[in-house]
């Protein structure tokens, strides 16, 4: 098993060596920015619902998708470079999803408590591409802030 550690550095961003980083665009804001390794700049936006997020690269080409499913929206297809994959909720205890295909896990993102990092843990046989490895850092983030906007409410 292989552990990359996202961490957050200045000005909100979220960074790995080898991986690339990603920041929100504003304060408040739940769309990001980034530059990933091997593509360059991407646009990483939801919509208002929150169900629906969408990842385009610097010339507005969709490298990415996923789209909430479920009563409660704990999974959903996660397409990328038109390979379908599942990302799921996957410990209420932790707040960690999963990356799976083909029913099989690839990868654990397990978010940090203090929301200073996200550690994701890659199984020894998973490939995957950093831009991919970035929005499932991107889609937890937004789980947690989610799960705190409900908890407060």
């Amino acid at each position: 098993m292989t552990t990359i550690t996202v961490t957050k550095g200045s000005k909100r961003r979220f960074e790995a060596p080898g991986l690339g980083w990603i920041q929100p665009k504003g304060v408040f804001s739940t769309d990001y920015i980034g530059q990933v390794e091997g593509i360059g700049e991407l646009s990483l936006t939801r919509n208002w619902t929150g169900l629906k997020y969408t990842v385009t690269d610097s010339i507005g080409r969709v490298r990415g998708s996923y789209e909430k499913k479920g009563w409660t929206g704990s999974r959903g297809p996660l397409m990328w470079d038109d390979v379908e994959y599942e990302f799921a909720h996957h410990s209420a205890w932790n707040n960690s999803c999963v990356l799976r295909r083909h029913n099989e896990d690839l990868a654990t993102f397990k978010p940090k408590w203090t929301g200073s990092s996200v550690e994701v843990e890659l199984l020894d046989h998973a490939h995957l591409p950093p831009g991919l490895v970035l929005v499932g850092v991107w889609i937890t983030l937004m789980r947690v802030q989610d799960a705190a906007a409900a908890a407060s409410s």
